[in-house]
């Protein structure tokens, strides 16, 4: 799993605020890398490079309110470039590194960008409102996708 964002620029650190909230709350098997990638672009590349499933978290550009969170599937985000608008605030984003690593051959098999539409995103260190209670949501999203690739989750003690 990767949480991208950037610390500094409120909203936009939601990513790595979810990674976060899933190593305090769960046990992770060694099956399962844990990546703050803070506001990669194509060096994501590296992280994506012979996976099999990944799940990026981050901040997602969509028209729906703050805090709507939305999974977006590996097929729309290769195709993402292409025809349509960003689906991340940095560039050169998701879809330019997944779409690369898929060109060499080496790409994942399944990729998904769980996704929670920022409210603020100016400087600052903190979430907004709504984002933040958006984390638990996304948080049980992820971990239904980890429950489906077959990674046995127990609760943190």
């Amino acid at each position: 799993m990767i949480g991208l964002g950037h610390a500094l620029l409120g909203d936009d650190a939601v990513g790595v605020a979810v990674v976060a909230a899933l190593e305090r709350s769960y046990v992770i098997p060694d099956s399962v890398a844990l990546v703050d990638a803070g506001s990669s672009g194509l060096d994501l590349g590296s992280y994506l490079l012979d996976r099999e499933q990944v799940i990026f978290v981050d901040a997602l550009v969509d028209s729906a309110p703050p805090g709507t969170v939305r999974t977006v599937g590996h097929d729309e985000l290769l195709e993402a470039r292409s025809t349509g608008p960003r689906l991340a605030p940095h560039e050169p984003a998701i879809c330019d590194a997944l779409a690369l690593v898929n060109m060499a051959g080496r790409g994942p098999s399944e990729a998904l960008l769980v996704g929670i539409v920022p409210g603020n995103t100016e400087v600052g260190v903190e979430l907004s409102p709504r984002v933040s209670e958006a984390v638990p949501r996304a948080l049980d999203e992820i971990v239904r996708h980890l429950l489906r690739f077959g990674v046995d989750l127990a609760p943190a003690p």
